[in-house]
């Protein structure tokens, strides 16, 4: 039974979540063990950072990509839409030649400089790898740019601008070595595709002449000269002329018909005859100015005359026989049109697929002749590229040795060793814990012992004792005179020693004894078990209760001496 009056001062940890409880007593019990660990681990990493030696830096930039060089642009035109359809990207690019940069091949005779120098340094220790001198080199590119970082890091300080002053120089002259290589592949390459694709070319256009000379089709004609926008678009064939025309014939001769019966009418208006005829040139010029002077004619004589007078009688019948003769011409000039059209239709019908076969064999042509052109005007743009004296990678900024040193970080250091001294120091004492077997949470103890908890005393509160031992005295001491006090594992004798005091001077009627073997018990007596945490192990409580089941006697419950957290006073074990 708990006591109701605990001091305000005195906190136990636990009461509501043991998990908390445990793992603050954890550290509390174990506390000289940490702090030793800790004392020692902490003194050798002083020791080992105060020991590490200066580290400097130096640095400079370069850029990879020149912004107008004609290496870059001469395959722009036929490559720009391979490009998209493989999806190359420029960063792809810079990444493989910032790899190429970093390669042994070009940084391997900086190295075997750098070991020269060292070892004519006063305080050279023993030579690095050539990985481990790369690991101090870093070389990057800024984001979103061409322009390449380079830093090294080296504990000699003296050592670090010549290192950068060779990568400078050893990397300016591969720019020029592989510039020169990218120029004589491209015209390698070049000359080859200008080879195949000359063959190509006569073949094609021998082809397409041979099947246009067959079907009486136009010659094909040869490629112009303007040709920079020409390679990606469709190209119109020179027979698409005579399809047009075809096809034009046939309208016309459509519109044709159509007039025709307009004309064959016989009420058809002569004025609106004369207006098509005029529209569509069906007569003479001379013929419709007559017709126009015949018009003056009847509007100057209306304006005097009546319609009924001779005059204007006569000049109406003359009207209608220039419009009778216009009606007629116009209906045979129509028909001659609308047999020219039927010629014309006739002229250019062809077997069918010929067209369509003839368009291909010319575009063929035309495309391996634009390819050709262009070729051949690359070949052009590279040879006078490669008479052109090679230029460098161009530096931004030149070898610079910064003013502070870049590490060692020694308080990072420091911050790293106590972390890791801290998991080392709990994981030791943990398994320590474990290999000893000694029970410290009240939770497993009640797991473990299968008889009734009577109270949980903090074994360094002792001055109030008498509130949870006279609560114990009332309720279970009340029937027997003879109780057997059972040491479950070591108790402290001085907590034995003052709790059988307290009993004795509480219960003075009572008679008192601590046994140590469960051999020993009194059966007439009643039992009463006291365990103090940290110090029983699991193989004493299994033994206990093994051994028990062979004895007779009357355990009315135990006693547990936890553990417990005050403010005023923490009793450091071990």
């Amino acid at each position: 039974m708990k006591s109701n009056s605990i001091k305000e001062e005195e906190i136990l940890i636990g009461n509501d979540d043991i998990l908390y409880k445990d793992l603050a007593l954890f550290f509390i019990r174990n506390s000289r063990k940490f702090i030793y660990i800790l004392s020692i681990g902490l003194s050798i990493s002083l020791i080992y950072a105060l020991r590490l030696k200066n580290v400097w830096q130096g640095e400079f930039q370069i850029v990879l990509e020149n912004e107008e060089s004609p290496i870059n642009n001469v395959f722009q035109s036929a490559n720009n839409n391979f490009d998209f359809i493989l999806d190359k990207k420029t960063s792809s690019k810079l990444d493989t030649e910032v790899e190429i940069l970093k390669s042994s091949s070009i940084l391997m005779p900086i190295y075997k400089k750098s070991i020269l120098r060292d070892e004519n340094h006063p305080n050279n220790n023993k030579p690095i790898s050539f990985r481990d001198w790369k690991s101090n080199l870093k070389v990057e590119l800024e984001k979103g740019t061409s322009v390449l970082q380079i830093k090294y890091k080296n504990i000699n300080r003296k050592s670090i601008l010549p290192i950068l002053n060779d990568i400078s120089e050893v990397y300016q002259k591969y720019s020029k070595v592989n510039m020169d290589q990218k120029l004589s592949r491209g015209k390698k390459y070049l000359k080859n595709q200008i080879k195949i694709y000359r063959e190509k070319s006569n073949i094609s256009y021998e082809n397409s002449q041979r099947f246009a000379l067959e079907n009486d089709l136009k010659v094909v004609n040869n490629p112009p000269l303007d040709f920079s926008s020409k390679l990606n678009k469709p190209f119109s064939s020179n027979n698409l002329n005579v399809q047009d025309k075809t096809t034009q014939a046939a309208i016309q001769k459509r519109l044709l018909y159509q007039l025709a019966e307009y004309f064959k009418k016989e009420d058809t208006d002569n004025e609106k005859l004369s207006y098509l005829a005029s529209t569509y040139e069906l007569v003479d010029k001379s013929t419709l100015d007559e017709l126009k002077i015949l018009d003056n004619k009847i509007s100057a004589s209306k304006a005097i005359f009546t319609d009924n007078y001779s005059k204007i009688k006569q000049l109406y019948r003359q009207k209608e026989v220039i419009l009778e003769n216009i009606k007629k011409a116009s209906l045979k000039v129509i028909l001659a049109k609308i047999d020219a059209a039927d010629i014309m239709i006739k002229s250019n019908e062809r077997e069918d697929g010929v067209y369509v076969k003839f368009n291909r064999l010319n575009n063929e042509y035309i495309r391996d002749s634009y390819t050709l052109i262009d070729l051949e005007s690359q070949l052009r743009l590279l040879n006078l590229e490669k008479a052109k004296e090679k230029e460098p990678y161009k530096l931004i900024t030149e070898p610079t040795l910064l003013d502070q040193k870049v590490g060692p970080l020694r308080s990072n250091i420091l911050i790293i060793h106590s972390l890791f001294l801290l998991f080392f120091s709990i994981l030791y004492i943990y398994i320590e814990e474990k290999y000893k077997n000694y029970v410290y949470s009240s939770k497993e103890f009640e797991n473990l012992i299968p008889y009734n908890l009577l109270e949980k005393i903090p074994s360094n509160l002792s001055e109030d004792w008498n509130e949870y031992l006279d609560s114990i005295s009332k309720i279970f001491f009340k029937n027997t005179n003879k109780i057997e006090l059972i040491k479950l594992g070591d108790i402290d004798n001085k907590l034995l020693d003052f709790l059988l005091s307290k009993l004795q001077k509480n219960n003075p009627e009572k008679e008192f004894k601590i046994v140590n073997n469960i051999s020993k018990i009194n059966t007439k007596s009643t039992q009463l078990l006291l365990i103090q945490s940290g110090r029983v192990t699991r193989d004493d409580i299994a033994n206990f209760k093994r051994r028990i089941n062979f004895v007779e006697f009357s355990l009315i419950g135990w006693i547990l001496f936890e553990e417990t957290i005050s403010f005023n006073q923490v009793k450091l074990k071990n």
